[in-house]
């Protein structure tokens, strides 16, 4: 039987230990909790990629890239906060479950803040490479965020069908 996960033969070495990718995970998120891109990213690897797979989809690439992106997050909801309920790990990377806040008072997608905050539930899943974080990626209640914050729907539409044709 093969194994397509490189670490994952009977008897093989994880690359990286459970309890040290729930570690990192853990910093990671609490460098954002802090709005400190380089707190943040002093867990990831240089070419650290973070996706945002519902609309808006959102594909970031390099730790330049992603500070640029979590900058203009805090921007927008100066207390953003991601709380982790629970991490699932597996060979080769980490699940953590939890919710997303804040309070928009600032420009997001380019609408004008709302002064609202939101609550939404929020799953990242994390894979690594050698010691660093090297791929998050963000599922994120988007419906129930664009409801809370009130936005506009035409808005909101209008702005998820231009960032369509740009990720097309």
């Amino acid at each position: 039987m093969s194994h397509p996960i490189p670490g994952t033969e009977p008897g093989a070495p994880l690359p990286i230990t459970p309890e040290r990718m729930e570690e990192l995970a853990l910093d990671y998120a609490a460098g954002k909790n802090a709005c400190s891109a380089a707190g943040a990213l002093a867990h990831c690897a240089d070419d650290f990629v973070f996706d945002v797979a519902t609309e808006p989809v959102a594909h970031v690439v390099g730790k330049a890239a992603v500070a640029t992106h979590l900058e203009a997050l805090w921007a927008a909801f100066p207390d953003l906060y991601s709380r982790v309920d629970r991490q699932v790990v597996g060979p080769t990377g980490l699940v953590a479950i939890g919710a997303l806040s804040g309070t928009m008072r600032g420009p997001f997608l380019g609408l004008p803040p709302t002064g609202r905050s939101f609550e939404v539930s929020l799953v990242s899943a994390f894979e690594y490479t050698g010691d660093r974080i090297a791929h998050e990626t963000n599922c994120v209640d988007m419906l129930a965020l664009l409801a809370q914050l009130e936005l506009p729907a035409d808005a909101v539409a209008q702005v998820i069908a231009g960032l369509r044709g740009d990720f097309a």
